[in-house]
């Protein structure tokens, strides 16, 4: 198993002994006063199903197709609900259309939008902005194609109603027509699309990194509330990264996971947000350098480039159960994804604040 080491003060010196060549020789302290991490992760974090080994692949056959989940995953959202409470795939297909029916922007005002000519570049301009000589992938062109009815129908209706109104042509009309009860589609690239522009619009989610701190606290300032790790060295991100864990839930009962992606300079290039209930599906969300929610997150490339991925969808590949397709895993685990480190990966150490538990990930390349 993945070996890790934890940083938790700054008083007590220890010799920890590790393959790493560059840590062979490293000191690390500990100050028992302080909540210990739960580091490495157990695998298992990865599967529901009790003949599932997520370090061995023989063992599991996903339950679902990867669109289902994909499109389960969304209804759940849209509905204010998870996996727990629709099971199989009739009842969230038939949640869905009794939604629908019951919405009140008229059946007819969707079958002419779906017709409608306008068209928008929005996507495709801020993935720009990332790279201006790039070309923007089929997902970001996908994206500009629901904005486009999204600003057309808001002109009408609000955009969250519009929103809600528009799932089900996403979801199970792969954005091509209106579905019916005998003759639906799940779309892996719609429900990507329908949940990086919608999610936020049907859920109350934290428009900025202030409003995370005002709704669930502020873990800069109230220490005492959030655990506080500090990765020299993620795997998610190839280089520096501090994550704020609340400890116990919210008064609504949800866990919540705050994460920071570090320059060079120490300084916070991008934000994430995972919360929801314990056993339930997760929401997951970005904010860019300034604060602000994005619907973009930069990730390294085993080429030391840099890759723009989409959020939610981004971070879905990650925390997600092996078997059942289930996107609930609050931490996942590094050996079960197989993460290793890329030969231009960067190592944070001059960022280390004494307050931070420091976990290094004893892993290869």
């Amino acid at each position: 198993m993945t070996r890790v080491f934890q940083v938790l003060g700054m008083t007590y010196l220890i010799l920890v002994l590790s393959c790493k060549a560059h840590l062979d020789s490293l000191l690390t302290t500990e100050n028992p006063s302080q909540e210990s991490a739960d580091w490495p992760v157990d695998p298992r974090v990865h599967a529901d199903l009790e003949a599932t080994n997520p370090l061995d692949p023989s063992t599991f056959q996903p339950t679902v197709l990867n669109k289902e989940a994909y499109g389960k995953y969304s209804i759940g959202i849209l509905l204010g609900k998870d996996h727990l409470d629709l099971q199989d795939e009739a009842s969230f297909v038939a949640s869905l259309f009794r939604f629908y029916d019951e919405h009140p922007i008229p059946h007819d005002y969707v079958e002419t939008l779906m017709n409608d000519p306008f068209q928008t570049k929005w996507f495709q301009h801020r993935y720009l902005q990332f790279d201006p000589e790039a070309e923007p992938p089929r997902t970001v062109k996908a994206l500009d194609q629901l904005e486009a009815k999204l600003q057309v129908c808001e002109k009408v209706y609000n955009r969250t109603g519009c929103c809600q109104k528009l799932a089900l042509p996403w979801l199970l009309g792969k954005a091509k027509s209106i579905p019916t009860r005998d003759s639906y589609s799940w779309g892996t690239l719609q429900s990507k699309v329908w949940l990086t522009i919608c999610v936020h619009e049907v859920r109350e989610i934290p428009k900025s990194v202030a409003q995370i701190k005002t709704r669930f606290g502020d873990y800069d300032i109230e220490k005492d509330k959030w655990v506080q790790e500090f990765h020299p060295k993620s795997l998610a991100k190839q280089a520096g990264r501090r994550i704020f864990r609340l400890k116990g839930l919210t008064d609504s009962g949800d866990l919540v996971t705050v994460a920071q992606s570090i320059s060079s300079s120490c300084h916070v290039e991008e934000t994430e947000l995972i919360y929801g209930k314990p056993k339930g599906d997760k929401i997951f969300v970005s904010y860019d350098a300034v604060g602000d929610r994005t619907p973009f997150g930069e990730f390294p490339t085993a080429r030391g480039g840099v890759s723009i991925k989409t959020t939610p969808d981004s971070c879905m590949g990650c925390h997600y159960t092996f078997d059942t397709r289930r996107f609930k895993v609050a931490r996942p685990s590094f050996q079960a994804l197989q993460l290793a480190y890329y030969p231009g990966a960067r190592s944070d150490d001059h960022c280390i604040k004494p307050e931070d538990q420091v976990i290094f990930h004893d892993v290869g390349s």
